[in-house]
């Protein structure tokens, strides 16, 4: 997924979500709270070129290697899901936006 932290954008994989309340419930809790990704920050080069004097394409991006550490994302912060494509035979993986957020593709 792509997600924005202040001004940078970031691609990330969510390992799972949580829901964070200010509450002292002991039992099953009804309280608002606020809905966080649990999400480790991908490492990519920026674009991905088809042939060497081709325009790049700017949606698809070479992934290089994960952060370590994971960091918690307000869900209002998800800008959209990525679709990731692993090339077994290169070793090489891209991670892809979507180019159509109008219709699903």
């Amino acid at each position: 997924m792509k997600y924005t932290d202040g001004p940078e954008r970031y691609f990330g994989f969510i390992n799972r979500f949580l829901r964070v309340t200010n509450c002292n419930c002991h039992d099953f809790c009804r309280c608002e709270g606020k809905y966080f990704a649990l999400v480790r920050r991908c490492i990519t080069s920026n674009n991905f070129n088809v042939l060497d004097d081709a325009e790049p394409l700017n949606f698809v991006h070479t992934f290089r290697e994960l952060v370590r550490d994971y960091v918690a994302v307000d869900i209002s912060s998800i800008l959209f899901v990525c679709y990731v494509v692993a090339v077994a035979d290169k070793g090489t993986t891209y991670i892809i936006e979507p180019v159509n957020m109008i219709e699903a593709e």
